[in-house]
């Protein structure tokens, strides 16, 4: 029975939404949509669901506007023709219907989903205070909506009570109902993870290798060679010089006396002191007809000169050593 109703409903909702008032009219609509529906009592209670829905379209956008915007956490915006239906017939059409065909209806919807539903569309106060009464005053006769809408949800609201509550032990026992089937099936072979042990784990069983013969090391010989002459061009053709000249064997090897310093500062201080005589030249000196005499002082360590020149006939002049002395010549 409960299949039976969702499928109604289920029917309801594509004919709702494949209606286009612009290509159709809604009689032509609802008879092409349902001619392949044998069933009188199906088929006249979509067309009262199609013509219902149409007729108080404001009233229930009215009404789906307010319950979205209180209820936008908990309803999905993809089951909005269903909550239309479904206000329809509790707002407009339960008197007819009757409470016990209504449960079915709900029965065969998610239970989750009609417990938001009923407790909000059967409590008065929350249609109060959303606004969706003063919103109703203005398309119906605000009598109609005080005295028929209203007073028909307040004497249903008891069944609906009890009806919300069957709801939620259903929704739990769904819920238990899963768990005790994951506790089964846990139980005939899928283990829990709290009952599962540890992995052991074990060496692979591999083909151990066969040892590697070393081989044994073989002995290098310590021989000295040497490369052939090379062939020279005769007369008589290219030969090879079977004979070492006696000059390769006689080479003698100079031996290099490396602890020995060679210094030049001896000659380089001679050059010096020739240059330093040179410059000692007093016979250009005017007035001057004295003999210059340059002799070596053998007394001085470092051997330099020692210029003599004759200025007077009892002077004469010495430079030794950077030094210019006077001295009287001997007589």
């Amino acid at each position: 029975m409960g299949g039976k109703r969702r499928e109604l409903l289920e029917r309801a909702e594509q004919l709702i939404k494949t209606y286009n008032p612009k290509r159709t009219t809604l009689e032509s609509h609802a008879t092409e949509f349902l001619s392949g529906n044998k069933n009188d009592s199906d088929v006249a209670f979509l067309k009262e669901v199609l013509y219902g829905v149409m007729r108080c379209k404001a009233a229930l956008k009215v009404f789906m506007a307010c319950f979205f915007n209180d209820m936008s956490a908990r309803v999905l915006r993809s089951d909005y023709t269903m909550y239309m239906i479904l206000a329809y017939l509790s707002l407009f059409r339960l008197k007819e219907l009757t409470i016990p065909e209504f449960r079915k209806f709900v029965l065969s919807i998610d239970p989750d989903k009609m417990v938001n539903f009923l407790e909000y569309v059967f409590d008065a106060s929350k249609l109060e205070g959303s606004g969706v009464v003063v919103h109703w005053t203005k398309i119906f006769d605000p009598d109609y909506v005080r005295d028929t809408v209203l007073k028909d949800l307040e004497r249903a609201f008891p069944d609906i009570q009890k009806l919300v509550h069957e709801l939620r032990d259903k929704s739990m026992g769904l819920a238990a109902a899963k768990q005790a089937s994951e506790e089964r099936r846990g139980n005939n072979g899928l283990t829990s993870s709290a009952q599962r042990t540890a992995t052991v784990p074990r060496p692979p069983n591999l083909t151990e290798p066969t040892p590697r013969q070393v081989p044994e090391p073989r002995t290098i010989q310590q021989l000295v060679t040497r490369t052939l002459m090379p062939t020279m061009k005769t007369k008589n053709g290219p030969s090879r010089v079977d004979h070492v000249p006696n000059s390769v064997n006689t080479t003698r090897c100079v031996p290099v006396a490396l602890h020995k310093t060679r210094s030049t500062l001896a000659r380089v201080q001679e050059r010096v002191e020739e240059q330093a005589a040179k410059e000692l030249d007093f016979s250009r000196i005017k007035g001057g007809g004295g003999v210059q005499k340059q002799e070596v002082c053998h007394q001085s360590p470092c051997r330099t000169w020692l210029c003599i020149s004759w200025v007077a006939p009892s002077i004469f002049i010495a430079r030794h050593s950077g030094s210019i002395d006077f001295h009287c010549r001997p007589p």
